[in-house]
């Protein structure tokens, strides 16, 4: 087996080495995110309200500090993922629409039927994806 570290993959290595060769600055999972991540058919036990959450952490990929941007590099992206994503944006932290992006390997269908990709999902969502080891040239400016 081959080791990427300090890179969970294949594909986050690929794109660190790639915004390497372009003179790029970047960190590596620098920072851990607090969001809140909403517990369907939960309810407060002090309260009774059903709108319960539970706190948690999201380690996002890249930041690159010359463009304050966050990075989310993904392969295979489950429901699971996509809702942790959904509750980090929605919840009160540093990370916005503004600043974050997804970059995903291949545009995936999300959907058996094929009618949703994973680039569909974040349009929208508001969220501004890619597809490719490269980072679009739109993200650099």
């Amino acid at each position: 087996m081959i080791n990427f570290k300090p890179y969970k993959s294949k594909f986050e290595y690929d794109v660190a080495k790639l915004m390497e060769e372009q003179g790029l600055e970047f960190e590596y999972e620098p920072k851990q995110i607090k969001y809140i991540l909403p517990i369907r058919s939960g309810c407060c036990s002090n309260c009774g309200s059903y709108d319960v959450g539970k706190r948690s952490i999201y380690t996002p990929d890249f930041f690159i500090p010359m463009l304050g941007l966050w990075v989310e590099t993904k392969g295979k992206w489950d429901s699971q993922g996509r809702s942790k994503i959904a509750s980090v944006l929605d919840s009160e932290n540093e990370l916005t629409h503004k600043n974050f992006r997804m970059l995903f390997m291949y545009d995936n269908w999300i959907t058996k039927n094929k009618r949703e990709k994973y680039t569909d999902w974040c349009n929208k969502r508001n969220i501004i994806s890619g597809v490719g080891t490269a980072l679009p040239k739109e993200w650099l400016k």
